[in-house]
C-alpha cells in the first residue's frame, strides 16, 4: 500500500507540491482511513525522462530520512533547464510478506520494444509469494503481464485488461490494482479496486495551466484543484508536454 504522485508539466512544479507529497510519509491516509505511526516509510522511488536520458532514484529508506537522497533528487529535478516534462514519485508501505529493500521500491523499470516503461502501484494481491516468483513482488508481476500483451502502437487499455486477466487467473483476490505507467510519451493512470467504496486506494486528478497531475490524495497546494478519478477499469492519460 502506497502513495503516488505523477506530474506532466511544461515547467517545474512549485516546491510546495513536493513538500506536501513528502509529508504523506507520516500524514497521509492509511488503510485505517487516517494517519498512523507506520505511515508510508518503507522506501521511495522516482523516475523521470530528461530528453532521451532517464533519471531513476530509489531507496529502501523513508523519504523523510536525510540519508535517503530525496532532497538532492528533487533539487536536481527542479532546475528549470533540466525539468524533464513528466515524472513519477512513490512512497511505499510494504504489504505483508514483502521485504523492505531498494529492489522492491517502486517504480519498476522494463524495456519493451526499445522503449522504457515504468510502473508504480498501490494495492496488494492476496496469496502472492515473492519467493515463488523469482523475488518479484505483486506489482512487478502485474507489470510484466501487461507488457506481454501490449499491442503494436502501445495502447495501454487492452494490455491492462489482458494483464489483469492473466494475473487474476492465478491470484484472483486483490484489494487494488491502482497504478501509474510512464513511458517517453507521458503518463497513464489505471483505476481498479475490489471495493467500489474504497477510500484508501484512490486516484485524484488535477489540471492547471500547463500541467496535469495524478495523486493518491488531494494535496493542499495553492492554485491546484483536485477531482476524483473513479472510472472502474479506466485509463487516464497525461501526455508529455515535451516532444520525444
Amino acid at each position: 500500500m502506497c502513495r503516488m504522485l505523477a506530474i506532466s508539466s511544461r515547467r517545474t512544479p512549485p516546491s510546495a507540491l513536493f513538500e506536501r507529497f513528502k509529508a504523506l510519509a507520516f500524514e497521509g491516509q492509511t488503510p485505517t482511513l487516517g494517519p498512523d505511526a507506520r505511515g508510508h516509510n518503507d522506501g521511495w522511488g522516482m523516475a523521470a525522462f530528461v530528453g532521451e536520458r532517464l533519471v531513476v532514484e530509489k531507496s529502501h529508506l523513508s523519504i523523510t530520512d536525510p540519508k535517503s537522497g530525496f532532497e538532492e533528487a528533487i533539487k536536481r529535478l527542479s532546475v528549470p533547464a533540466l525539468w524533464p516534462g513528466h515524472v513519477m514519485i512513490h512512497l511505499r508501505r510494504a504489504s505483508a510478506g514483502m521485504d523492505v529493500r531498494t529492489a522492491n521500491s517502486h517504480p519498476f523499470h522494463r524495456k519493451h520494444e526499445g522503449r522504457d516503461w515504468f510502473l508504480m502501484g498501490n494495492g496488494t494481491v492476496e496469496g502472492f509469494d515473492p519467493t515463488a516468483e523469482h523475488g518479484q513482488i505483486d506489482f512487478e508481476y502485474f507489470f510484466d503481464r501487461v507488457l506481454e500483451n501490449l499491442p503494436d502502437g502501445g495502447e495501454l487499455k487492452p494490455a491492462v485488461d489482458a494483464g489483469k486477466a492473466a494475473l487474476t487467473a492465478r491470484f484472483p483476490n486483490y484489494n487494488s490494482l491502482v497504478s501509474v505507467f510512464m513511458h517517453p510519451r507521458g503518463l497513464e493512470g489505471y483505476y481498479d479496486v475490489a471495493d467500489k467504496f474504497d477510500r484508501y486506494h484512490t486516484l485524484w486528478k488535477a489540471e492547471t495551466e500547463g500541467s496535469l497531475m495524478l495523486c493518491s490524495e488531494a494535496l493542499e497546494v495553492e492554485g491546484v484543484t483536485w477531482g476524483h478519478y473513479r472510472e472502474m477499469g479506466g485509463v487516464v492519460s497525461l501526455p508529455s508536454f515535451r516532444k520525444v
